[in-house]
């Protein structure tokens, strides 16, 4: 058994465009539900507050799927590698049967409803950017970039897409480290 980071895998990789646009989505929802009825927090800005907003949805969102998937059998545990997320011990063989699992748990929980914009695949696109320059730091080889213009068509068109996974480069032993110190 493997311990995967972030969330379910596809062929040995972690599907960071899920993880991404889960983060991206609760970040930019948390912009426009700020409750009236919450008390102001000393000294902050609505930034802060917005950030802070965002955080929570996140830990929630990655313990009702967490949840979700313990119930159906799986090992997983609510993770926090940069942003909240799943991260899942899956036998090898059994990825197929996680991905079922894990979609199964999103849609029924309602995280699944992602409608895929210009703005969301553009965020997607600079977060991976930012993750790319932060593994080139510590020396890590990562994937050349596709344009920026493809990205977004491919992820319009096939919203659960992967165009561009900044850990395809890095020794299945070495990820996890890559996934802590660069988190998407």
């Amino acid at each position: 058994m493997r311990k995967l980071f972030q969330a379910h895998r596809f062929g040995g990789r972690v599907p960071l465009t899920c993880i991404t646009l889960l983060a991206g989505i609760l970040v930019l929802s948390a912009c426009n539900q700020l409750d009236s009825d919450d008390p102001p927090i000393a000294n902050s800005t609505d930034a802060d507050v917005t950030n802070i907003e965002g955080n929570e949805r996140m830990f929630k969102a990655a313990t009702e799927i967490a949840r979700c998937l313990e119930e159906s059998g799986w090992d997983v545990q609510v993770s926090d590698g940069g942003g909240w997320g799943v991260e899942a011990g899956i036998p090898v063989g059994q990825e197929a049967a996680y991905q079922v699992a894990y979609e199964v748990c999103a849609i029924e929980l309602g995280y699944n409803d992602v409608t895929m914009t210009d703005e969301l695949a553009a965020f997607n696109f600079e977060n991976t950017s930012r993750v790319v320059s932060c593994l080139t730091d510590l020396g890590y080889e990562t994937p050349s970039a596709p344009s920026r213009s493809a990205y977004i068509t491919t992820l319009m068109e096939d919203p659960h897409s992967q165009p561009w996974d900044p850990y395809e480069l890095i020794a299945d032993g070495d990820v996890a480290e890559a996934v802590f110190a660069c988190p998407l």
